[in-house]
């Protein structure tokens, strides 16, 4: 059962929590509240691709989506292949994938330094 929907009440609440929190000046407690409603909010996507999502580190679940992203990419591409008769060559719409998803990694790091 498809329960993003569920996730994202959740995010709400949570968010709502680390707003209270912080005008209250429990700065410790919004700031958990804030990483949980993170932490939801992308288990909401992984419920919404239907997959699932194990652990806590909004750090870590980042990583796996975008993982899960990636071999999207490249399954969607075996499937234009193969529809189009292989005139594309899937080991490289891998690599295109890869080396795309590398830039923009790069490119985000690099304007999050200026």
């Amino acid at each position: 059962m498809e329960r993003s929907k569920d996730w994202l009440d959740e995010v709400h609440g949570d968010l709502e929590h680390a707003r209270n929190d912080m005008e209250c000046g429990f700065h410790n407690w919004a700031c958990f509240s804030a990483q949980q409603s993170a932490g939801k909010a992308i288990k909401a996507v992984f419920q919404r691709i239907r997959a699932e999502a194990w652990g806590h580190s909004v750090v870590d679940l980042l990583r796996e989506l975008a993982k899960k992203q990636q071999r999207a990419c490249i399954e969607n591409a075996k499937v234009v292949s193969q529809f189009l008769g292989g005139w594309l060559d899937t080991e490289e719409m891998a690599r295109v994938v890869e080396k795309s998803m590398y830039r923009q990694r790069k490119e985000k790091n690099t304007s999050m330094l200026h």
